[in-house]
């Protein structure tokens, strides 16, 4: 359904997006080294960039999206605990 609803919206899908990130990492790597930035600090240029552009709507989709991204690093944080767990449980 989320791929679905960025295409309806953006007009891409999840390989687009792929194909978009893997372009920006020599990039983000050439930054990170011309500036010794972090990439946390580039993101935060990039969030500048997309405001500049498409103000608060904009910066509004950015953070749903951020949200969703986030929610699902946690939640594969929780199934790799989860897993551990049993892990040591069914240990002899």
């Amino acid at each position: 359904m989320e791929e679905a609803n960025m295409e309806r919206v953006y007009g891409v899908n999840l390989e687009d997006i792929q194909e978009i990130s893997d372009r920006m990492e020599p990039l983000f790597e050439e930054l990170e080294e011309e500036f010794g930035a972090e990439p946390v600090l580039l993101g935060m240029a990039m969030i500048g960039l997309i405001t500049e552009r498409t103000g608060r709507a904009g910066l509004d989709q950015l953070l749903f999206g951020i949200r969703h991204i986030r929610q699902q690093v946690m939640d594969e944080e929780k199934a790799v605990a989860r897993a551990a767990k049993q892990a040591r449980r069914h240990r002899p």
